[in-house]
């Protein structure tokens, strides 16, 4: 009794089996390819939205009782945060209080964010922070002033005109309005 083929002429693929093979690879990889840089894109266009949403949030907060500042910074693991600090009255006692509340990761690894200061013809990473100020009468940009500036102590604030976030390859660009402390995206 043998064991094995009935038909030892059919040996390995037909040329047909072998090109379906092949295109479904390529269905595949091509699929995987479309859906990471569609991921990509969705990541910065995200991240564009929650800057925008914070800046607009924290100016709006200013403008009530309370003193709020944001930072705005790449942490040591890429990815990127903000930070929202308050300056409140004491209830029931002279003075203020003040306060940090926890860092919000609104931006992934696969996203680049860069600002451009006044005066500036290119961008620059955002690498320590920057630190927005509103104020409180008018809602506009008050101060701007980098994470490594406040450490150092110098006091000049800069103006910031744009924040270019990147990813999947689409730029997202935000225009911030000193006057009004608004921010509006430019695409």
């Amino acid at each position: 009794m043998k064991i094995g083929r009935k038909n030892k002429d059919n040996k390995g693929f037909s040329l047909v089996e072998l090109i379906v093979v092949i295109a479904i690879l390529a269905l595949m990889m091509g699929m995987f390819l479309l859906t990471t840089g569609i991921l990509n894109v969705r990541a910065g266009r995200q991240c564009a939205k929650q800057i925008r949403h914070e800046l607009e949030r924290v100016r709006i907060a200013t403008m009530g009782k309370n003193e709020v500042s944001l930072r705005l910074y790449v942490g040591s693991d890429g990815r990127v945060y903000v930070e929202e600090t308050v300056t409140a009255p004491k209830i029931g006692a002279i003075g203020t209080h003040t306060y940090t509340e926890d860092a919000k990761q609104i931006g992934s690894k696969r996203v680049k964010v860069q600002i451009r200061l006044q005066g500036a013809s290119d961008f620059t990473d955002l690498k320590e922070g920057v630190r927005f100020q509103f104020n409180r009468g008018t809602g506009a940009f008050e101060t701007v002033k980098s994470i490594t500036d406040e450490q150092s102590g110098i006091s000049a604030p800069y103006c910031i005109e744009e924040i270019k976030v990147t990813g999947g390859g689409q730029e997202h660009l935000l225009k911030l309005k000193r006057v009004t402390g608004k921010v509006e995206e430019v695409n």
